[in-house]
């Protein structure tokens, strides 16, 4: 499922989906709205980034980080995050959740 800030859809409606209605499928992506927030912000990029520094720039500005897990990786210095959620580009708010993933 992924996540837009609009005003013009109604909250929390299906604005698409993918495969279209009627359609046999393992699964299936949606598209929902949100409604619009204001302070609205398209999530960074953080791949490759100090976890911790990122940690403490996103709770600066209101928002809810947690690492979810640190996992080894070869030539990686530990706490550079290795996945986030939500993915660079999606559209974030105050409040919102994050999660980071970390090297150790």
């Amino acid at each position: 499922m992924a996540e837009i800030r609009s005003q013009a859809y109604p909250p929390d409606v299906v604005v698409a989906q993918d495969p279209a209605g009627n359609e046999p499928a393992a699964r299936i992506a949606l598209l929902v709205n949100r409604g619009e927030q204001g302070n609205s912000y398209v999530m960074p990029d953080l791949i490759g980034v100090s976890g911790d520094r990122a940690a403490a720039i996103l709770r600066d500005q209101g928002f809810r980080v947690a690492v979810v897990g640190s996992v080894p990786y070869p030539g990686v210095v530990p706490g550079v995050v290795l996945r986030q959620s939500p993915r660079a580009g999606f559209q974030v708010a105050p409040g919102d959740p994050i999660s980071l993933e970390v090297s150790r």
